[in-house]
């Protein structure tokens, strides 16, 4: 089986940063232990001639399936994307939707438009799947959800020892109206209220957005705060493992596609966040929610004063993460062509190259 996997976000890359690069990268990784071959093509250019030279390289490749990751950072307004799904280098044509609720009308659209030309779309959960089909209830192609993992790796071993009790972090995408405002808010109202909570973020700056962090940084200078931008994973990890707490307030609520929050829970972190309409039954008990940053300080006081409480939930949140595991994610989407291209009559294909 040889598959192209075409995404405009590279993994680990500070000037165009996104998780959508890394989730592509892992998934091709793992479907190539499953004899697949796979190739990402990133850092596109979307002129005339960086388009072309896509175009020519995506032909080399031969591919048999074509699988869309859609929307990263990269992309920006371009609608190329969508029209290699209507005109695609390959026979079969699959997306994967990484976020549909919250994407701009723009890309609604051009996601509506793929649906129309795709053999198969995957959708990070059944909440983003469900507001997909609200919206677009004639769709031509065949819908999969299929989750996503972390792209922090689990620790072999957690420690027991060596975590500062009184370090809460911050861990994602910098950007506006993802969290990191009330997370700033939780380091101020601690001072004020004289708590002795150590505080950091961890994650990078979104390249458009380069201007919000700065200003963020530069009027935030002030407070009790250490910041850990543009990390490696490796050192990400060992933030994880120095630290007890964690603090993700999502606007739109904790739910099974936010990677952020299965990094923390899987690495061990006793973790605060928010619950909206795409929470999970399974995350209650496995989290704490807050409804602000003030609920979150009291929120945090509690689990310090209650150790027992806070480990039982620490528990349940690593267990509720590692069902989320990339070599199931790979096997989903084996599964998940193999049965499309056998309904479409590839069974020699199949049998032969494709084994």
């Amino acid at each position: 089986m040889r598959i192209a996997f075409l995404v405009d976000s590279p993994p680990s890359d500070t000037s165009k940063a996104c998780g959508v690069g890394d989730y592509t990268y892992l998934i091709a990784d793992y479907l190539r232990r499953l004899s697949v071959e796979t190739r990402v093509f990133d850092r596109i250019e979307w002129n005339k001639e960086g388009i072309l030279g896509l175009r020519k390289k995506l032909d080399d490749f031969e591919a048999d399936i074509l699988h869309i990751q859609y929307p990263p950072i990269g992309y920006t307004r371009s609608l190329t994307a969508a029209l290699f799904s209507a005109f695609p280098p390959a026979a079969n044509v699959f997306v994967t939707i990484h976020e549909y609720t919250q994407a701009h009308p723009l890309r609604k659209w051009c996601i509506g438009f793929m649906a129309r030309h795709a053999e198969g779309m995957i959708f990070t959960s059944e909440f983003e799947l469900q507001e997909f089909l609200r919206k677009n209830p004639n769709l031509n192609s065949r819908p999969k959800v299929v989750p996503i993992a972390s792209n922090i790796a689990f620790p072999s071993a957690l420690k027991s020892t060596g975590r500062d009790p009184y370090t809460v972090i911050y861990f994602g995408q910098l950007r506006p109206e993802k969290g990191i405002e009330d997370f700033i808010e939780l380091v101020r109202l601690s001072g004020e209220e004289g708590r002795h909570y150590k505080f950091k973020v961890v994650g990078t700056p979104h390249p458009n957005h380069l201007s919000f962090y700065n200003k963020l940084r530069e009027r935030e200078s002030k407070l009790p705060l250490q910041w850990e931008v543009g990390r490696s994973a490796k050192d990400v990890e060992e933030i994880f493992s120095e630290s007890t707490y964690a603090y993700l307030p999502f606007p739109d609520g904790a739910s099974e596609r936010r990677g952020s929050l299965l990094a923390v829970l899987s690495n061990g972190l006793a973790t605060i966040t928010t619950s909206g309409s795409q929470t999970p039954e399974g995350l209650k008990g496995a989290v704490t929610f807050a409804d602000s940053p003030s609920d979150a300080l009291r929120k945090l006081d509690m689990l310090v004063s209650r150790p027992e409480d806070r480990d039982g939930t620490t528990i349940r949140g690593i267990e509720f993460a590692r069902r989320f595991t990339w070599e199931e994610i790979a096997k989903s989407h084996y599964a998940f062509y193999e049965e499309i291209l056998r309904e479409r009559g590839y069974h020699d294909t199949l049998q032969g190259r494709w084994s």
